[in-house]
């Protein structure tokens, strides 16, 4: 895995927010899932069931500006772990929900730190990816929104089944606490990251590599531009004897022009 990947380690990160893309999504729709045994548990009308629903995109649309700016500062390495760790506790609160009041503030939880996952990626993305890889990496996260729709139904109704629908909150909730495990130990900032090596990357981080500009780089610019300096006086010192010289082989074959003509002669006379 670790050959597969040398050089470009950048995808391991992209893989693991197609994963968290995928939870993300797998969490949102488990209460869709679960209809039916939640409208027969608590006697739920199709209004307050609706009600519940609307209380998650609320907060998801709220959470978009708000989390974005939490990202901007903290980063996207703990912008996204908050995120997972608090939208799976969310997620595997719905277990000991008992009414609409409670479902409601469940849902809108969910969708308050489920919105940072966007926002936190795009972030990652912009910092591992160069401008030419950014859209093959967004569409991976996008990817991985579709696949969490497609096995949300048969995986949360199978969990139902087999463990109940309290249960089936837990299990998808704990999903995304051990992505985190894996997020924590193998990002970081691309910068200090021990796995990335600027000369054999396709790749030049803004402070990685030009960074050391303080420490090595510019000591190095530094007798470039000086070593070019003197080589661009030294070609100009030549052109400027080259010109007199010319200057010079121009007077002398006009003088032995009016030599040939008789012209100092005949002005002499």
């Amino acid at each position: 895995m670790a050959a597969l990947f040398r050089g470009r380690y950048r995808y391991v990160i992209a893989l693991l927010l197609f994963a968290a893309a995928t939870i993300n999504y797998i969490d949102r729709q488990s209460i869709s899932i679960a209809e039916r045994e939640l409208k027969r548990e608590f006697a739920l009308t199709p209004q307050q069931y609706g009600d519940i629903l609307s209380w998650f995109f609320l907060a998801y649309a709220i959470g978009q500006v708000a989390t974005g700016w939490v990202v901007d500062r903290i980063g996207a390495r703990k912008g996204l772990a908050l995120a997972v760790g608090l939208w799976s506790i969310a997620n595997m609160a719905h277990a000991f929900g008992t009414g609409v009041r409670s479902f409601s503030g469940l849902r809108f939880a969910l969708g308050l730190f489920e919105a940072a996952n966007y926002p936190a990626a795009l972030k990652a993305i912009s910092q591992w990816f160069p401008k030419t890889e950014r859209s093959t990496a967004v569409g991976l996260v996008n990817a991985g929104v579709g696949l969490g729709a497609i096995i949300a139904g048969p995986l949360v109704a199978w969990l139902i089944i087999t463990a109940g629908w309290r249960g089936a909150f837990i299990l998808t909730g704990a999903l995304g606490l051990f992505w985190l495990v894996f997020w924590l130990l193998l990002y970081g900032a691309p910068q200090t990251h021990p796995r990335v090596e600027c000369p054999r990357q396709n790749i030049c981080f803004q402070h990685r590599c030009f960074g050391a500009r303080s420490q090595h780089s510019t000591r190095f610019q530094n007798q470039y531009v000086r070593k070019y300096r003197h080589d661009f006086l030294d070609v100009m010192r030549h052109q400027h004897q080259r010109r007199r010289i010319f200057s010079s082989a121009q007077a002398l074959e006009k003088l032995q022009k009016m030599f040939a003509r008789g012209g100092i002669k005949s002005r002499a006379g």
